[in-house]
């Protein structure tokens, strides 16, 4: 017959060190759980709040008057265009800075169109 010569507390397993990573996780899980709920109901409160919509003033139309542009022609034969803008603007304050620059204005809206062809204004 075989004898031990150990003791029989060593051969049994340790109950208490299962219990004890059994109790951690559990805690720990419960912990993350209520942290991420908490986060979850006040961050979507604070982040989802009807926020008050700020108020804009109405937006300022501003007619510019009509154009005439005579347009490149491959053929020979003239074509023109003649047109009305309307700008809409923010405030009253660009309208007077429109104003003072009105004929800078007009040159380049000219150039612009004047480079075109009647095919590239028919098309969409």
């Amino acid at each position: 017959m075989a004898t031990t010569t150990g003791n029989p507390k060593d051969l049994a397993p340790a109950k208490g060190g299962k219990m004890k990573k059994i109790i951690i996780i559990a805690v720990g899980t419960i912990v993350l759980l209520g942290a991420g709920g908490a986060y979850f109901l006040l961050g979507k409160n604070a982040s989802h709040a009807p926020a008050k919509p700020a108020l804009k003033p109405p937006p300022v139309f501003f007619p510019l008057d009509s154009l005439t542009v005579n347009f490149q022609s491959d053929d020979g034969s003239m074509h023109y265009l003649r047109t009305g803008l309307t700008l809409k603007i923010k405030d009253e304050k660009i309208q007077a800075t429109i104003t003072e620059h009105m004929p800078e204005v007009r040159s380049h809206v000219l150039l612009l169109l004047s480079g075109k062809k009647p095919d590239d204004i028919t098309s969409v």
